[in-house]
């Protein structure tokens, strides 16, 4: 099965270290130079300047955070909201997301499920398997639940909540549709038949336009935050009257 390469940045970036080849990227070649300003030892040699870089290249060298963040990825989250999940700085996660798994690369649904089938396959972690499993099937709502620590509140749709629930009973009867009526997937199925029953009217009822106007404002005011970052870098001395 032919696999689409959502990593080949890394990959490239791999090869160039090895050779002693710098790459042309202007992102890869800032990574190259960080790692090749190692110490002796090989450590990395973090200063205020590359600190976010070497955070980024740390991701990727662990195993178990790398495939945690590939979930997210897969699961459909937006950097923002892997960022808010796991605590991580949002330009970090950009940086991971541009390094690792690059969203771009694939052309359609059909190609990330294939990625997310092979993920799950070469992924050395049972736990971490599910995280990619379930996160693809559910959500970034499932990701937020699992990553919820202590009394940490985890922000929720109503919408996606029931939607869920839907999904998941539909998928429980379609598992069950050929089985015999005593056995135990044409139970389980049957439970979630009451839940689903349950569900329907409580989903078309829901009204989640506040949610979405809040979501709306956010996007706003971070892109207000960012044109007046801009405006600060203009040298007044260049405008033209």
């Amino acid at each position: 099965m032919s696999v689409v390469q959502p990593d080949a940045r890394w990959k490239e970036l791999c090869e160039a270290v090895e050779t002693d080849t710098p790459p042309k990227d202007s992102f890869l070649l800032t990574l190259y130079s960080v790692i090749k300003d190692a110490d002796d030892e090989g450590n990395l040699v973090e200063t205020e300047e590359n600190g976010k870089l070497i955070y980024t290249l740390r991701l990727v060298q662990n195993i178990h955070h790398r495939y945690s963040l590939i979930a997210y990825f897969i699961s459909g989250a937006t950097p923002t909201q892997i960022a808010e999940s796991l605590g991580i700085d949002e330009e970090i996660v950009e940086m991971f997301g541009a390094l690792i798994i690059d969203m771009a690369a694939f052309r359609n649904k059909l190609e990330l499920r294939d990625y997310a089938l092979h993920v799950e396959e070469t992924c050395p972690d049972e736990a971490i398997k599910l995280e990619i499993k379930c996160g693809y099937l559910y959500g970034p709502n499932y990701l937020n639940i699992f990553w919820k620590h202590g009394n940490e509140e985890v922000r929720l749709r109503e919408k996606d909540v029931t939607k869920s629930i839907l999904l998941l009973g539909y998928e429980k009867g379609m598992v069950a549709r050929n089985a015999p009526i005593d056995s135990a997937a044409s139970k389980e199925a049957l439970k979630w038949n009451g839940q689903m029953l349950r569900a329907i009217p409580v989903h078309n009822n829901i009204d989640d336009s506040e949610d979405l106007m809040e979501e709306a404002l956010v996007a706003i005011k971070k892109r207000e935050e960012e044109r007046e970052g801009e405006r600060e870098l203009v040298d007044p001395s260049k405008i033209v009257h």
